[in-house]
């Protein structure tokens, strides 16, 4: 058996967007074709690997908006000296602009704690937009149609892989570092800068983040 597992849309309008998939076969495809145990499973699995973590978590994600066990996982991670990533989309490489309005109410708290913010410019007036959602945890990679928000971990009903051969995680490392040479890093400057509007409409967004 055969499968492809990732974000990407069956669309010719979508063919210029950055996202990431795994061509996988044999006992991996039929696991992926098998009933998947759902928001719970998923959460437990993602939960594990970020509690785990020794070295680095680089997170992709088109839409942003975890929930506080994300957050507090992510920043544990980042005392006990894990190098934490995060790369999301720019307003003008988002497919969903006021995703990235909402993402933006994270910053200053994630900042804070040493985790490493960064927005991916791209060529948005080509057409691209980033829609990857990949998770390099040390060794290991995640790779799916997971976003890190509340939709997708509790909700949705998502298809992810956990890839762990040298090969393929660097792959998909590889992908993380190539987007981050084509991004900004966030800063705490960047966080003051922020025009009102955008921080009122943030926090508005943030009440219904688990509908987004």
């Amino acid at each position: 058996r055969e499968a492809w597992v990732g974000g990407m849309n069956v669309c010719a309008a979508h063919l210029d967007w950055k996202d990431t998939g795994a061509w996988v076969k044999g006992d991996s495809a039929a696991e992926l074709l098998r009933p998947r145990l759902g928001a719970i499973a998923r959460r437990r699995t993602l939960a594990r690997i970020l509690m785990n973590a020794q070295t680095r978590i680089w997170v992709t994600s088109p839409y942003f908006s975890p929930p506080r066990w994300v957050i507090r996982q992510l920043q544990k991670a980042r005392h006990r000296g894990v190098d934490v990533r995060v790369m999301l989309p720019s307003w003008h490489a988002s497919d969903l602009p006021w995703m990235t309005v909402l993402a933006r109410a994270y910053w200053a708290n994630l900042l804070r704690k040493g985790v490493r913010l960064f927005e991916y410019l791209g060529e948005p007036h080509l057409g691209e937009r980033l829609h990857a959602k990949t998770l390099v945890v040390d060794e290991s990679a995640w790779v799916g149609s997971t976003n890190l928000d509340h939709r997708s971990l509790s909700i949705n009903r998502e298809a992810d892989i956990v890839l762990r051969s040298p090969e393929a995680v660097h792959a998909v490392a590889h992908g993380f570092e190539e987007a981050q040479s084509r991004a900004k890093e966030v800063t705490h400057r960047m966080v003051g800068e922020t025009p009102l509007w955008m921080r009122a409409l943030g926090w508005v967004l943030l009440l219904f983040r688990r509908w987004l």
